[in-house]
């Protein structure tokens, strides 16, 4: 496989988008993974990856929507640093888009119920209120197009990472949301 770095365009065009994911062992490993991948994309639709992180929670948890928000909030984490590393470099301030296939994490975190257990309700405050405060936007996809799906789980599909890694373009048969 060839990773391919395609012309983006101005710089003052360009956008973050972070694709987030996690999934929870099975019974022999308790173990919880997440995982999520950066791209910087242009006004012509190509991205080129900039960072990937695959790995296990420090402490495993026994909810998926739990396991999700730590996903989504370490994305968040990255988003700052590729941000701070765009700015010195092109003093810019991009928007910024992480992707989830967590339809529960994605209908938590837009609306404005509260949640009982502390661990979850701290990750959604988080992500909630970077939303708005620093141009970040949450959207969520189906799971075969979610490229960071192969990060966290072995059978997952890699045809659209590997075609977008080579390319620069998601496959027409796993399109993302709004933005091809």
């Amino acid at each position: 496989e060839v990773l391919k770095f395609s012309n983006l365009g101005d710089p003052k065009k360009w956008e973050i988008d972070l694709f987030a994911d996690a999934a929870l062992g099975k019974s022999q490993d308790p173990e919880s993974y997440i995982g999520d991948i950066s791209f910087i994309r242009g006004p012509n639709g190509l991205r080129n990856v900039v960072n990937w992180n695959s790995g296990k929670l420090d402490v495993p948890t026994a909810s998926i929507l739990n396991a999700e928000a730590e996903a989504i909030t370490n994305a968040h984490g990255k988003i700052k640093y590729i941000r701070f590393i765009l700015n010195e470099m092109f003093n810019i301030e991009m928007p910024a888009t992480m992707f989830t296939d967590s339809r529960s994490l994605f209908q938590t975190v837009t609306s404005d119920n509260s949640i009982r257990n502390r661990r979850i309700s701290a990750a959604i405050a988080t992500i909630r209120a970077v939303k708005t405060a620093e141009n970040i936007t949450l959207r969520w996809l189906k799971g075969v197009a979610n490229i960071s799906d192969s990060l966290t789980r072995p059978n997952a599909n890699t045809a659209n990472l590997k075609h977008l890694l080579s390319t620069g373009k998601t496959l027409s048969s796993f399109p993302i949301p709004g933005i091809g």
